[in-house]
């Protein structure tokens, strides 16, 4: 994943200024709140339920698996609307 949003990160991260990491760190905000909102919420309930039938450690496999399949196929298409709804308020205060 070598471009994020349209910038490339390796390049911007070789010179480390305060733009660099600004706009780095902002790029990532999108990925890191798809994650906290589906993955995470996913791995729980999958591990959760897996442990109520005494199989706690193959539910935290199948738990990280679907979380990580539902982050890249489910999150990229959301990827749009997260950043409009993350990014808007801001975009509107003067």
């Amino acid at each position: 994943m070598d471009r994020i949003l349209g910038i490339n990160i390796i390049n911007l991260l070789k010179e480390i200024t305060i733009y660099s990491v600004f706009f780095s760190s902002l790029s990532l905000i999108p990925y890191i709140v798809v994650v906290a909102l589906i993955g995470f919420p996913v791995r729980i309930a999958i591990s959760s339920i897996f442990e109520i039938f005494g199989l706690s450690y193959i539910g935290k496999g199948i738990g990280r698996g679907v979380g990580f399949m539902l982050v890249v196929f489910l999150g990229i298409s959301l990827l749009p609307s997260i950043i409009k709804i993350t990014l808007a308020p801001l975009l509107t205060m003067h």
